[in-house]
């Protein structure tokens, strides 16, 4: 296993970026989200020793990323180009 800078880096590269190699704004806004929402909750734990309800701020946290796919759809559906999604489905052979 090659523990170096640059494969640490190359890793962290592709964990925000789309499968075509470009930046994600999503996944980058989804973690600075994550971040936000984990502090918060720390903080309610440590002052009030009950935890809070999650299910808005996981919302709040996938929110970029319905942005992004609200995007991509509505750029599809103007150009008539299939939606590609960043998983790809192997088809079967005809």
């Amino acid at each position: 296993m090659d523990a170096s800078p640059a494969s640490q880096m190359g890793f962290w590269r592709s964990v925000f970026s789309e499968s075509d190699g470009t930046g994600s704004w999503s996944r980058i806004a989804g973690c600075f989200s994550l971040a936000a929402v984990l502090a918060w909750a720390t903080r309610v734990v440590l002052f009030t020793h009950a935890i809070p309800d999650l299910t808005n701020p996981a919302l709040f946290i996938s929110a970029p990323y319905g942005f992004n796919l609200a995007h991509r759809v509505a750029t599809a559906a103007v150009t008539k180009a299939p939606v590609q999604d960043q998983a790809q489905v192997p088809q079967p052979p005809q």
